[in-house]
């Protein structure tokens, strides 16, 4: 259902970090719904919290939010469950984010921190019992 990664990435030359994602709809009570993150980590810990240096995050709402720096630049209605999904986040060589869902462009905002450069990647999901999955990760220069 996820990953987090002991190895850092250097994002001065720009970064895409991608991922394919599958998630559903929530069980009735008592399960817990599903979300899911894909980006890189604001912390060495990618354990510690939900937010995201650069990436998207689907909360258990449905809302996918895009986070620059640990906060939401942007934030629109999550694709639709039941099917899979690519999300991609480029963080360009001048620091400038960019997000797209699917191959599409959905946004853009903000510059990151440079202080988060070397920190690890962090792709995962929550869900009880409809855990998300995730495949196809990749990072690389763009």
């Amino acid at each position: 259902t996820g990953a987090v990664t002991l190895t850092t990435f250097d994002f001065s030359e720009g970064l895409v970090i991608e991922a394919d994602v599958y998630y559903e709809p929530a069980s009735p009570p008592p399960a817990a719904a599903p979300a899911l993150w894909v980006g890189l980590s604001p912390t060495a810990d990618p354990t510690t919290t939900p937010d995201l240096a650069a990436g998207q995050y689907i909360d258990a709402a449905g809302t996918l939010h895009l986070q620059v720096n640990g906060a939401d630049v942007g934030a629109t209605t999550a694709p639709l469950t039941g099917q899979w999904h690519r999300l991609s986040t480029t963080i360009r060589s001048d620091g400038q984010v960019e997000f797209r869902l699917n191959g599409a462009p959905i946004g853009a905002g903000g510059q990151i921190n440079s202080g988060f450069n070397g920190n690890p990647m962090k792709v995962g999901g929550d869900g009880y019992p409809e855990r998300p999955k995730i495949d196809n990760v990749s990072v690389y220069k763009p």
